[in-house]
């Protein structure tokens, strides 16, 4: 397969409209984020924000991980009157499972607001999000598993037009309030509008022949996978709180640092969006047809190592005018921006599609044991190279382990077909 067929075969599965649709969501994200933060006091963006720290450590347990046992499952299934029946089965458990984790929760919101008493409502509220964003979730899988990927694209942008329009309305008429029940609502009505629209509350008539499901395994996968991602984006987190912590008068170290993120970061999103499209192809591939996915792989990088090279130029002699976009006081440290650049190059080459890729064939277990082993560097490494550098030191850091971290995926992606292959050419006795 050439770069060209490679192209033309994402725009044909619609992989154009899914990408914009990521694109979208982070455009709405850091639109809601800036009129959010002028609508409301600081006090109480600081009160929101504490919940929803506290609710983000939670989401890898919504819905005990089925949703993801569902996309790597569901992907092998062979109809689309197996794949609804599977569904089905799974949201019961996961609703299930989720409503039993809403209840804990809000039962330890005095324990996990004492310190900060006024949270305490926002995280009640937001402690619903487990509930809501679990039936947005599905719905989400469902389409991505019968390959309408224009459906999930649109789901996806019909979502962040009314979050986006919802939240800015609500916080400016009621608050923090408002913006804390749009965050829960909105998800939800998307959800249930799209079970209603693919008819997924019918049941699925007649038998459903050697569907035996597994929920142990679905959970077990799933939750690999979400632990897994909790922590990979901690790779992202750990060196703010060690500044923090390392370093004396650090807010305004704090502030640079994070700017000097936000835009190189932001380009992550690019395979994320073309493993998703691709997602239950590459699923089956894995059982089926190991082969497509060396080819697969060896495509995207002919076509993402000349835009990951444009990537770095651009932020090399353009990363300085970038960072005044923030602020004069922002241009202090230009060369954190080009560090970060260098690291993202890393992240789209090997990283991030590897990373996905690898869950989706599924080893998702391989891609938490590698997400802690470089945690725990990151931690330790960022501590030694905080205190001789400051915050280039950290920067340094975070961008050599996006590169050792994808190099490990490559590694395990390497091993995986080479037992596939191993076992293809193993004699029959």
């Amino acid at each position: 397969m050439s770069i060209r067929q490679f192209i033309t075969s994402f725009l044909n599965r619609k992989g154009g409209q899914v990408l914009f649709s990521f694109f979208f969501s982070k455009l709405s994200r850091f639109l809601i984020a800036i009129v959010i933060i002028n609508l409301l006091p600081k006090s109480e963006y600081g009160f929101i924000v504490y919940a929803l720290s506290i609710l983000s450590f939670l989401m890898p347990l919504m819905g005990a991980g089925i949703p993801q046992g569902l996309a790597r499952y569901g992907s092998l299934s062979d109809s689309q009157r197996q794949k609804k029946y599977l569904l089905q089965q799974a949201m019961k458990k996961g609703l299930l499972a989720s409503a039993v984790l809403v209840v804990v929760l809000l039962c330890l919101v005095p324990i996990l607001t004492k310190n900060v008493p006024q949270s305490a409502f926002y995280l009640a509220v937001i402690s619903f999000q487990l509930l809501a964003m679990l039936v947005y979730h599905f719905v989400s899988v469902y389409s991505r598993l019968l390959h309408l990927n224009h459906i999930f694209a649109q789901i996806e942008n019909v979502h962040n037009v009314l979050l986006t329009i919802s939240t800015i309305v609500m916080c400016y008429l009621f608050g923090g309030a408002g913006y804390v029940f749009s965050l829960v609502l909105v998800p939800l009505s998307v959800g249930l509008y799209y079970m209603y629209r693919l008819r997924l509350w019918e049941p699925v008539r007649g038998a459903i022949e050697g569907m035996k499901i597994d929920f142990k395994e679905y959970i077990s996968y799933g939750l690999s996978v979400s632990i897994g991602g909790l922590l990979s984006q901690m790779l992202y987190t750990v060196d703010i709180l060690l500044l923090g912590n390392i370093l004396a008068n650090s807010e305004e170290l704090i502030a640079q640092y994070k700017a000097a993120t936000i835009f190189p970061f932001s380009l992550l999103f690019i395979p994320v969006a073309i493993i998703a499209t691709d997602y239950v192809k590459l699923a089956r591939a894995a059982i089926k047809d190991p082969q497509y996915l060396k080819q697969y792989y060896l495509n995207y990088l002919k076509l993402f190592t000349g835009v990951a090279i444009l990537i770095f130029l651009f932020f090399y002699f353009f990363g300085e005018y970038l960072l005044g976009l923030f602020g004069k006081d922002y241009q202090q440290v230009p060369e954190l921006m080009v560090i970060f650049a260098a690291g993202v190059v890393g992240g789209l080459l090997f990283r991030v599609p590897l990373g996905n890729i690898l869950s989706a064939i599924g080893l998702p277990k391989v891609n938490a044991m590698f997400s802690a082993i470089i945690l725990l560097m990151n931690v330790a490494g960022s501590y030694l190279m905080i205190q001789r550098h400051g915050i280039l030191g950290a920067a340094y850091v975070t961008a050599a382990l996006m590169w050792l971290s994808g190099l490990f995926s490559l590694g395990a992606f390497y091993w995986f077909l080479k037992k596939k292959v191993a076992h293809k050419k193993r004699p029959c006795t």
